[in-house]
């Protein structure tokens, strides 16, 4: 009897285990789409941000040929 619980214990912790391991991998899996939104985004503000400088800079030029 006391080598079937055994058995019963071992196959729950590797149950358990399995479990984790699935949804470390979810997680994991989540990390990634939100880094790559997060690459995406920052690409768009450089993008803005250097739109906005370069307006700047060439209005400047136009006034200083004024």
């Amino acid at each position: 009897m006391n080598l079937l619980q055994r058995f019963k214990d071992g196959a729950s912790r590797v149950t358990e285990k399995a479990q984790n391991s699935v949804e470390i991998g979810k997680l994991n899996s989540r990390i990634s789409d939100i880094e790559h939104e997060m690459e995406l985004e920052f690409m768009k503000m450089g993008k803005l941000f250097y739109e906005g400088y370069r307006s700047m800079h060439i209005c400047t030029r136009c006034e200083t040929t004024l």
